[in-house]
């Protein structure tokens, strides 16, 4: 029995089907997949809202959320606090101390995380979004990448070179 939330569900699948895509699957043929997978069409919206945060800057403005003074402390407004758990803002926030992901790449992360159903707001769903934005970046993932964010397949059947 797996322990996931519809969300990371949806995003392990599309990893499955694209993971080898050249980027020359069209957004009719995602919805396509997903819909066949059995998703219903308020899962797939929120997959998609959430893919769009973390990918595409038009998709959301924000101010500088960073502190000036030190270069990795991130200042989430009220309205983050009151939607994103406090051990999601953790990771956040140690991923971007340790310089495990950029400062921008913390702010994708964080808006797509926005647009998720609030129960699906989830560490493992931080940890997966940040592994498939840091994944879309390279062919591989970064050698400083810590073995807490790969923890998220720990009990799943999941092959971790899926991302690789």
């Amino acid at each position: 029995m797996s322990n996931t939330t519809p969300m990371f569900d949806v995003f392990l699948s599309l990893l499955e089907h694209f993971q080898n895509d050249e980027g020359t699957q069209t957004r009719e043929s995602i919805l396509e997949c997903l819909i066949n997978e059995g998703y219903d069409s308020y899962t797939i919206g929120c997959a998609v809202n959430c893919m769009n945060t973390l990918f595409y800057q038009h998709a959301w403005t924000s101010e500088n959320k960073y502190s000036q003074n030190m270069r990795s402390i991130r200042v989430f407004d009220a309205q983050e606090q009151s939607v994103l758990p406090a051990d999601v803002r953790g990771l956040l926030y140690s991923l971007g101390r340790t310089g495990e992901i950029s400062l921008s790449d913390c702010e994708f992360v964080t808006n797509a995380l926005m647009n998720l159903p609030h129960e699906e707001i989830t560490v493992d769903n931080a940890k997966l979004l940040t592994l498939i934005r840091l994944g879309d970046k390279s062919e591989q993932l970064p050698d400083n990448v810590n073995e807490s964010l790969l923890s998220v397949f720990d009990n799943m059947n999941i092959n971790r070179n899926v991302l690789h």
